[in-house]
């Protein structure tokens, strides 16, 4: 069931990346700059979902992963231990899922400034958590007939459930 989710999110991500470097010109780009890039190909292929049912604001199919989120969840284990840059890509992550504006967020570099002045300034050491929720495609929406993939964009099937997941995670660092 998790195969289907990650064969979704590797079509997504390939004709994002596909379209991409057809497209693309040779020069070198920030992080920003292909972020913005990936987001304008994700936009596209989105383009046609009915977005208001990510009741979460945030879809984690849609983010840019500089993690992978689902790692952690609150469960404290040797695989997830979150330190500043952990938290760091963490929010970046989340920060880059926001799909529609049922959600607002800071920008990453103003949420690290403030942690690093806050901690420069003062004695206290600053203590960084994020609790959260966010959607993710259905494992099975493909399989159940919710979404389908045509002419390089993904669809919703009419009169089928949501085709989203809600999760939520709570870290510390």
């Amino acid at each position: 069931m998790r195969t289907l989710n990650s064969k979704l999110q590797l079509l997504i991500l390939l004709t994002a990346f596909i379209s991409h470097a057809i497209y693309a010109q040779n020069d070198i780009k920030t992080p920003q700059q292909a972020e913005a890039e990936l987001k304008a190909d994700l936009n596209i292929l989105f383009g046609q979902l009915d977005l208001s049912k990510v009741t979460s604001g945030l879809l984690l199919d849609y983010a840019f992963e500089y993690t992978e989120v689902p790692l952690f969840n609150g469960v404290i284990s040797e695989g997830n231990p979150v330190n500043l840059p952990t938290w760091s890509n963490i929010y970046k992550t989340v920060y880059s899922a926001k799909i529609n504006n049922k959600i607002n967020l800071t920008n990453p570099e103003s949420v690290l400034l403030a942690i690093k002045n806050s901690a420069q300034t003062s004695s206290a050491v600053p203590l960084a958590t994020m609790h959260y929720r966010y959607d993710r495609f259905n494992d099975n929406a493909v399989q159940n007939g919710w979404l389908s993939y045509t002419q390089g964009k993904l669809w919703e099937i009419p009169n089928q459930p949501s085709p989203y997941v809600q999760h939520g995670y709570k870290f510390f660092n």
